[in-house]
């Protein structure tokens, strides 16, 4: 994506992206710097589909709102992918990096690995949920609504996340540090009443 200047933007709008909108879970979301402006949120009806969301920018990304679902999903017939990604990776040449926000609920159809390699906190703002295991491999990671999904939560590498309302389910297991050399921190804050 390297639409134009910021503001509300469609996520539909073929002519932002450099090969359409992603729509397939075969397909990966790129987000580049904005043509203009420094931030943008990205909007749209219903449910977007696609393998993963990739950050290299100093402009800062909104996904969605409240209202929308984007369902994350490695599932393709012809893709060797086994998990989808989202991945905030340091822009070169910029001096600040961009701040990426998820504002949409998210859905893990697939197992979902998580690396941020940039200083600045990735945050999700409302719930997360599934049947797919979520991997936090690398970075700050804030989770403002509540995570419930059924595959289990592991927290590896370098991985520093916080969950505000709730993480897991009964019958998901949580897992931190659970590489060799691991330095991972999973925080749950005074307002995550249920776990």
């Amino acid at each position: 994506y390297v639409g134009p200047a910021g503001g509300n933007q469609n996520w539909d709008a073929a002519a932002s992206w450099t090969n359409g909108a992603p729509k397939l879970g075969s397909t990966t979301a790129v987000f580049g710097n904005l043509s203009g402006g420094s931030s943008v949120t990205l909007d749209w009806v219903d449910t977007k589909t696609v393998g993963g969301l990739t950050f290299r920018t100093a402009s800062n990304y909104r996904i969605g709102w409240a209202d929308d679902q984007l369902m994350l999903s490695a599932w393709d017939s012809g893709s060797s992918a086994t998990e989808a990604l989202i991945d905030v990776q340091v822009a070169p040449g910029v001096a600040v990096q961009g701040t990426q926000t998820i504002a949409s609920r998210v859905e893990l159809f697939s197992t979902t690995r998580v690396r941020n390699a940039t200083a600045n906190t990735l945050t999700f703002l409302s719930d997360v949920h599934g049947a797919g295991s979520l991997t936090l491999e690398s970075g700050t990671t804030s989770f403002a609504g509540g995570v419930f999904h059924r595959g289990g939560t592991h927290v590896v590498g370098s991985a520093d996340a916080s969950f505000a309302k709730s993480l897991g389910t009964p019958d998901s297991e949580i897992r931190v540090g659970t590489t060799a050399g691991s330095n991972s921190t999973l925080r749950l804050l005074p307002s995550a009443t249920t776990v």
